[in-house]
């Protein structure tokens, strides 16, 4: 049962966690597994975060979208914002905000981590 303090943040777990799946044990390098994670981004909203945490949210946001659309002429296919993100970010960026992620989800996850 949530806490009456707290809004109930259960579809921001449901999506963090499917999220944490796709980073673990999704194909690729760290980049790859970001982008196909980020699929499940849309609907989490930066007010299920405590306000600690919010900035983190902000960061992986803007990590994964920092660059726009694009039209790739060699397959005429469009490139989303994330996809183009990640094809030109350094592994240890990938890295940070998987990690930012794993954070995300414990901050509001009622499980505890074993320590």
């Amino acid at each position: 049962m949530p806490d009456s303090s707290e809004p109930f943040r259960g579809h921001a777990i449901r999506r963090l966690t499917d999220v944490l799946e796709t980073l673990a044990t999704g194909t690729g390098d760290v980049r790859a597994r970001l982008l196909a994670a980020s699929f499940g981004f849309p609907g989490i909203k930066r007010e299920d975060f405590p306000e600690d945490m919010r900035k983190t949210w902000d960061e992986v946001l803007e990590t994964v979208g920092r660059f726009e659309p694009f039209f790739e002429a060699a397959g005429g296919m469009f490139q989303n914002s994330t996809k183009n993100a990640t094809r030109g970010m350094k592994n240890s960026t990938a890295q940070r905000a998987a990690r930012d992620l794993w954070k995300l989800y414990w901050s509001v996850s009622k499980n505890r981590r074993y320590e």
